[in-house]
This record gives structure tokens, C-alpha cells and sequence, in this order.
């Protein structure tokens, strides 16, 4: 097998690998329900959202609903930047750029977080 060919095995099976450690992350984090006192009926604009843009208060939108990932930072399976970046803006982009194969577990996780709608 030429450097290519060996290069393309090394990156599936760190991929394999990241997908795997997230299945069983998600697993041993499945009653962890967020301490919002909202409910997944409210409705929020992008002003509500971009007054949450740090650690202690991390809101984010993502496909038309509205989610508090503060509690959900740390926890991050990719590290806590890649959560910082999307509070107090629209995260669709960024969550949708994930890989095809993550997505079950991904939106799985997400749902816990989720506070209610983006408004139109």
C-alpha cells in the first residue's frame, strides 16, 4: 500500500474511532436532563440568543430551535470550543458540517438541550 493508501486508513480509523468514543459518551450521559426553567414550547428570537454567548450561559439556534447548551459544555465530547463558538449565535452551519455518521447521537444529545423555537 503506497503513502495515500496508508494516510486514508489512518484518517478512517481516527474518524471510527471519534464516532465510537462518542456513541458510548452518549451512552453513559443519557439522564442528564439540562436545568433550564423554560419549556421546549417557548418561542425565542436571535436578540434572546445573542444575550447567552458565554460558558455560564450558552444559547445557541440550530434548524429553528433554540437550545441551552450551557450544561453541555464541559461535556463536549470534541472539547468545550467547539461549543463556545456557536453560543449567542445561529449554530445551524456549524452543526450541520458534522459527519453524516455522527448525526443519530448528535441530534440524540442535542434534543436534551432543546428550550424551544426560533421565531420566524
Amino acid at each position: 500500500m503506497n503513502k495515500q493508501g496508508w494516510l486514508t486508513v489512518l484518517v478512517i480509523a481516527i474518524f471510527l474511532a471519534g464516532a465510537i468514543s462518542l456513541l458510548i459518551w452518549n451512552e453513559s450521559h443519557l439522564a442528564i436532563i439540562p436545568s433550564t426553567p423554560s419549556t421546549p414550547n417557548d418561542i425565542y428570537t436571535l436578540s434572546d440568543i445573542a444575550t447567552h454567548t458565554e460558558a455560564a450561559s450558552c444559547w445557541t439556534s440550530i434548524d429553528g430551535s433554540v437550545y441551552d447548551l450551557t450544561e453541555f459544555i464541559e461535556e463536549h465530547p470534541g472539547g468545550s470550543k467547539a461549543i463556545l463558538v456557536i453560543c449567542g449565535f445561529d449554530g445551524t452551519g456549524s452543526f450541520n458540517s458534522m459527519p453524516a455518521a455522527v448525526m443519530p447521537v448528535v441530534r440524540m444529545t442535542l434534543a436534551k438541550y432543546k428550550i424551544g423555537t426560533l421565531a420566524e
